[in-house]
């Protein structure tokens, strides 16, 4: 279940900056309360993390009655911009980005799959890759960890998104599921995404194996390791 939807009741607001992003922030707090040793914590995550993996993580500091949090989901290239700019504590971001250039520590591996209909010819098998390129392909914006990983996947076997019969982008991965589960539409992303949507399905490419990392990203690593211990343990 997307994480979002865990915090009902909570002022939410979109959010759009220079770059023309259009992800969005969150300004949450568990319980109104009056304390003087209040934590707050300033987090950004890339999108699958943000609304598929950390729902449990927000929960359980939310629960704390002096806890609040600022979350700000969004594509790898803003949230490193923003991690430059000390306007976020840490990142967990997902896939690639320039380890030589930030501290970093492993938050764990996830796998990474085709995601269809339960309805698709390809819903829960092993497909040819030259059989995907018959398919409409949905994928996230340029900048996004996930596009990243699958273009770069591609092009280890010798192929390029042109490759796909058609293509299309779309930023927000709640409408991609949307569409992948209603026009029989393929996208590739993170195995979370299809398990919180009960329409949706993985497949696998054959002879293809691929997973990704899901980074903590931070550049003050003493203040940054203290504030993820006390959302992440």
């Amino acid at each position: 279940v997307p994480a979002r939807h865990f915090v009902q009741n909570y002022r939410t607001y979109e959010s759009s900056d220079s770059n023309g992003s259009n992800g969005y922030a969150a300004t949450l707090c568990g319980n109104e309360f009056t304390h003087k040793d209040s934590i707050s914590l300033k987090i950004g995550a890339t999108k699958t993390i943000g609304e598929f993996v950390i729902a449990p993580e927000i929960l359980r500091f939310l629960s704390k009655r002096n806890h609040t949090l600022e979350l700000h989901i969004d594509n790898t290239d803003i949230l490193l911009s923003m991690l430059e700019d000390s306007r976020i504590d840490f990142a967990i971001i997902e896939g690639v980005f320039d380890k030589s250039h930030y501290k970093y520590h492993l938050m764990k591996k996830e796998k990474f799959v085709g995601i269809c209909s339960k309805e698709h010819p390809f819903a829960n098998k092993i497909v040819n890759i030259s059989d995907i390129f018959k398919e409409h392909l949905i994928l996230r914006e340029v900048g996004s960890g996930t596009r990243k990983i699958f273009e770069q996947a591609l092009n280890d076997q010798g192929f390029l998104t042109s490759c796909f019969s058609s293509c299309s982008s779309i930023s927000n991965f709640s409408v991609i599921c949307n569409a992948v589960s209603n026009n029989g539409a393929i996208t590739f992303g993170y195995k979370p995404v299809a398990t919180s949507h009960k329409d949706l399905a993985c497949f696998e490419i054959e002879d293809i194996h691929i997973s990704g990392e899901f980074n903590f990203v931070y550049c003050n690593e003493k203040i940054a390791r203290e504030k993820i211990e006390l959302f992440y343990t």
